[in-house]
């Protein structure tokens, strides 16, 4: 009778093997939801850390974008310095040459400054060359003067 109440052993054995069964689930269950929020935090990590590098690259690619923008400007204004001394041969009207060549000057040397202002992220070579195409400018003024002289000089 006591083997009735307490049941055989055999069958408290299998009852003790199935508990144990359940709690080896739950120790897995817990084991892969602790990989999975693992998964999830080095995701937010590796996104967070994309989006940075992400911002750090528009960033860098607006201020090339500005540089490349008054490089233009002042490519223009290089031209705008460059046609009353040319002009004066055509239009023979050396005061309004002389007077267009000092407003492009004005320009050009705003220009200049803004570019050099900008020019941060240029390496020292290309800041040697913007020395170089500024003395060229100046030579090219001079030259231009020498121009409007000898046709004031007529």
């Amino acid at each position: 009778m006591s083997e009735t109440t307490t049941g055989s052993p055999d069958k408290q054995k299998s009852i003790k093997d199935q508990r144990r069964v359940k709690v080896d689930w739950i120790y897995l269950y817990f084991v892969l939801a602790a990989f999975d929020i693992l998964a999830i935090c080095a995701s937010l990590y590796s996104s967070h850390r994309n989006l940075e590098r992400h911002s750090k690259i528009l960033q860098s690619t607006d201020t090339r974008i500005e540089l490349l923008n008054t490089l233009a400007e002042l490519d223009s204004r290089v031209r705008d310095v460059n046609a009353p001394g040319n002009d004066v041969f055509d239009t023979q009207d050396v005061a309004l040459e002389r007077q267009r060549a000092d407003l492009a000057w004005v320009a050009y040397e705003q220009t200049f400054q803004k570019l050099r202002q900008q020019s941060t992220p240029l390496k020292g070579n290309d800041l040697g060359n913007l020395d170089t195409v500024h003395s060229s400018m100046e030579s090219m003024r001079a030259v231009a003067v020498q121009i409007f002289d000898c046709f004031e000089a007529k």
